[in-house]
């Protein structure tokens, strides 16, 4: 130990290296700058390109959807499904012996089996009871209810 109570650590003998300068002694200070510049480009270009990115991307989802491109794929199945049930043949329900015919067809047979002088409907008109002003416009179906009706209590 020497003589000022410290250890000999601090001490370079005459078999060591030549002391080195000091580390960042000299700063490129341009260097650190355009290293900063780049940086700050670089980030501002990632957010613009990013924010060009994201309207084109919202734009177009939001043109899908107020055009109604991919919401309008349940109603063309349903509306297709109904067009088959209404247009085709098939059990409605084979217990019950109903049977599905196309709206045409069955509008004709309506047509032609109450259509003829003497028929009438076995089952009552249930709507509501319309005024004699509203009867002949609005309801029509009511209109000729309550003339049977008539006709029923004339007989």
């Amino acid at each position: 130990m020497s003589d000022h109570g410290h250890d000999d650590w601090f001490r370079h003998d005459s078999g060591e290296a030549p002391p080195q300068a000091e580390h960042a002694a000299h700063v490129n200070t341009t260097a650190i700058g355009l290293t900063l510049l780049a940086i700050v480009f670089g980030v501002l270009f990632t957010i613009i390109l990013m924010s060009m990115y994201f309207v084109q991307y919202a734009g177009t989802r939001l043109s899908r959807e107020m055009e109604g491109v991919e919401s309008a794929q349940p109603y063309i199945a349903y509306r297709d499904q109904s067009e088959r049930s209404l247009n085709g043949f098939g059990w409605a329900d084979q217990a019950a012996g109903t049977v599905n015919l196309p709206i045409d067809r069955a509008i004709g047979d309506v047509v032609e089996t109450y259509g003829q002088p003497g028929v009438r409907a076995s089952t009552p008109w249930v709507g509501p009871k319309p005024t004699s002003t509203t009867a002949s416009t609005a309801h029509p179906q009511a209109e000729l209810a309550m003339q049977q009706e008539g006709s029923a209590r004339d007989e």
